[in-house]
């Protein structure tokens, strides 16, 4: 059997599938609370559909519903967690929920290097995940997407954790549309305009950071964009930040990723 360090990985996704009131009275810290019938409209509170997802249940019917529907979004490691507390990956707590987000990988690993506050601004942000995380954690947060549903499912994730989010239907490829202001971090994930580099290069506050990844190279599997035209070369991100301090960055497998200060001085 594998290790718990092992088995869950992060803050594990945990699914409560009781009745509000035995969720209210005890229940694994972060877990989301869904009716059987609800896991269908919010794949995008989940975490990455390749992470496990523990189902806590005092019902196998339930359960049973909640795995269908979990495999109907391509989630293949589903499983059941024991109803004993001592059991649980993570601490007991009551209440009400308190759900867990998870952002993307990349933005969790620099955790450490973003500031305390400030204004953030997540472009192509989709539907929020990245977006409500930094609000959680006390910035001033602006999605800007083209695709008015992508960001109503972002308000629906704050709304449902409790963080405030402002949002802006916007074409990045239109400079007329892109947000006005300096900010304190920008984020982009998985998106790639390389019209948007200098406008990125200046609305980042001097000091301020910007946290980017997205494909590079040739696929190597199926996620990412097919066109080598959607696609950064080897090398072609850290290049776009020339003369911005370098804080951290890879590229490993088909994901290009950085973290780069604007220096008080730069143009």
């Amino acid at each position: 059997m594998a290790s718990r360090d092992k088995l869950f990985r992060g803050f594990p996704c945990i699914i409560d599938l009781r009745s509000r009131e035995a969720f209210e009275r005890l229940h694994p810290a972060g877990a989301w609370r869904f009716e059987p019938g609800e896991i269908a409209d919010w794949p995008f509170a989940l975490p990455p559909r390749d992470q496990p997802v523990f189902l806590l249940a005092d019902d196998p019917a339930r359960a049973l519903a909640a795995g269908v529907a979990l495999r109907a979004q391509g989630r293949k490691a589903v499983r059941l967690l024991s109803s004993d507390p001592a059991a649980w990956p993570v601490p007991a707590e009551s209440g009400p929920e308190r759900p867990t987000v998870w952002p993307s990988p990349w933005l969790a690993e620099v955790e450490d290097l973003l500031p305390r506050s400030g204004r953030a601004l997540d472009l192509a942000a989709g539907t929020g995940r990245n977006a409500v995380w930094l609000a959680l954690r006390g910035f001033e947060v602006t999605a800007v997407d083209r695709l008015p549903d992508a960001l109503e499912r972002a308000e629906r994730l704050a709304r449902r954790v409790g963080a405030v989010l402002a949002t802006r239907v916007a074409d990045l490829r239109r400079p007329r549309e892109r947000p006005d202001g300096s900010w304190d971090l920008v984020c982009v994930f998985r998106y790639l305009n390389r019209d948007l580099f200098p406008w990125i290069r200046a609305a980042v506050s001097p000091s301020g950071l910007i946290v980017f990844e997205t494909f590079v190279g040739k696929p190597q599997g199926a996620e990412g964009p097919k066109r080598p035209a959607n696609r950064l070369h080897p090398g072609e991100l850290k290049a776009a930040f020339d003369g911005f301090e370098i804080l951290r960055g890879r590229e490993a497998e088909d994901l290009a990723s950085i973290v780069a200060r604007r220096p008080r001085a730069s143009t």
